[in-house]
């Protein structure tokens, strides 16, 4: 069987993975690591980047026609859209749609795809697990590897791809809860699953590697998940770590709910390793790459996204059959028209007299109700502001790359729950460009406002403001009216 190729894309570099997969196994030819060169990422000169990439897949013996792109969790927005339940055929453009009215860009300046969520008792709607990833991105990609005589096979998302393999290495009861969780370097990934389908994809920066900062993350994970899947109860967590930092997580398993199952790359059950690995190479990055060669969950691919099936077209056909049965009930139908539009006459009468009796009453209370009307939803917007706070500071992405040296909190009228005004400091201006991102992703209403150099501090030198909307929930909130 012939290898597959498989590039795990990131900004810096790629790993070029060469393997097959049988079954829930995987056998791993070859691995290597390239990172950019001066002057040749592909965002900015993708004819150099294609140029060392074929350089380097033929100085490490790689070969492919073809490959498979694995794109780290953090270069695409993932939401969870709520969605009428529909014929499937019907369900990518009511998709397309909803994805347009939440994202801050043109929609067909985007690639969408979408993970249909199982159905959850006492819900009229149904739900996807939306993705979209910026158009150039793919263009930037397709152009690299079309330098290296590669052909682009798909985009995958790593999240997809950390499920498949943390699924593959212990047994995963359908209705459990299982939190797949992979550490490169101080980024956590994390992909929760539950009833065959991957509900959540996350990925976070931790300032601190130990154990605690795991855990504490784990639990705020698992509770932002509560507010779209309910009440979530942990069966397992399979957590893959490089073999260097796996005494370091031994102790894990007192911190967290549900039973542990800590392991490296290389002891996973599901790899098969067949070849001798480069030193330097951190084998932490293999498992997403590798897990999209499994495809036991349905996938995202941003290459070949799901689109409105073209249903064929009989409606000659039924037309003369429709036309055969309406002239046969017309005769009956028109009969029961006659007698029902009668009643409706009668009805709209009686209806116009009791609404002229209504209004009559309310005009002389009209003081008194708009006076209720106006304490009670004073009294529904009671906000508790350090739990506003609390939710801004979870959805921050940490004071690694950005903190905030103003805040200013109010409640708010008409659609809005609260309002928040900050004024902020990043590292660069791709962190305030991602801030943006997740507080749309989060469900914020977010104004951009300009971002600009400035002195105040050296560390952090971009100055940004945060303009932010929190939307009445339709349905729960997460603030409690207080006593």
């Amino acid at each position: 069987m012939a290898d597959s190729l498989i590039l795990n894309w990131a900004r810096n570099g790629v790993v070029a993975v060469a393997a097959t997969a049988s079954g829930q196994t995987i056998r791993l030819n070859q691995a290597a690591e390239l990172v950019w060169p001066e002057n040749a990422a592909p965002k900015q000169n993708p004819q150099a980047a294609g140029e060392a990439l074929k350089t380097f897949l033929r100085q490490a013996g790689i070969t492919g026609d073809s490959a498979r792109i694995c794109l780290p969790r953090d270069q695409v927005i993932v939401r969870h859209l709520d969605v009428p339940r529909v014929p499937e055929e019907e369900l990518a453009e009511i998709v397309q749609m909803q994805a347009a009215t939440k994202s801050s860009q043109p929609v067909d300046q985007l690639l969408i795809d979408f993970l249909p969520q199982p159905d959850q008792p006492g819900r009229e709607l149904g739900s996807v697990l939306a993705a979209t990833l910026n158009q150039s991105v793919a263009q930037t990609i397709e152009k690299t590897l079309k330098v290296a005589g590669i052909e682009l096979e798909g985009i995958g998302l790593s999240s997809l791809g950390l499920a498949e393999f943390a699924s593959a290495s212990t047994q995963v009861a359908p209705q459990e809860l299982v939190v797949a969780a992979e550490l490169i370097g101080s980024r956590l990934e994390v992909a929760l699953i539950r009833q065959q389908t991957i509900q959540l994809m996350q990925t976070s920066s931790l300032a601190d590697v130990s154990s605690e900062s795991v855990a504490s993350e784990f639990r705020r994970i698992l509770f932002a998940a509560q507010q779209t899947l309910g009440d979530v109860t942990v069966g397992q967590t399979v957590f893959f770590v490089g073999a260097d930092e796996f005494q370091q997580f031994a102790g894990l398993s007192s911190l967290i709910e549900g039973q542990l199952t800590l392991l490296t790359p290389e002891d996973a059950p599901p790899l098969k390793i067949a070849a001798s690995l480069p030193s330097d190479l951190n084998t932490s990055r293999l498992i997403a790459p590798l897990g999209l060669l499994l495809n036991q969950y349905p996938g995202v691919d941003f290459f070949h996204p799901r689109e409105k099936r073209v249903v064929q077209d009989d409606s000659r056909r039924k037309m003369a059959i429709y036309a055969a049965g309406i002239l046969t009930i017309l005769s009956l139908g028109y009969y029961r028209f006659y007698v029902y539009v009668r009643d409706l006459d009668r009805q709209i009468s009686q209806l116009q007299l009791d609404e002229s009796n209504l209004k009559s009453g309310l005009a002389n209370g009209q003081m008194v109700l708009d006076t209720d009307a106006q304490l009670k939803e004073w009294l529904d917007r009671d906000v508790h502001t350090l739990q506003e706070l609390d939710l801004t500071q979870q959805t921050l992405p940490g004071t690694g790359s950005v903190y905030l040296s103003e805040y200013q909190f109010d409640v708010a009228l008409g659609k809005n729950l609260a309002k928040v005004h900050a004024e902020g400091q990043a590292v660069e201006r791709d962190v305030v460009e991602e801030v943006y991102r997740e507080f749309d992703s989060a469900g914020f209403n977010v104004t951009p406002a300009a971002i600009r150099s400035g002195r105040r501090d050296s560390e952090y030198p971009v100055e940004f403001e945060l303009s932010l909307e929190r939307p009445v929930a339709t349905e729960t909130t997460t603030n409690t009216p207080r006593s």
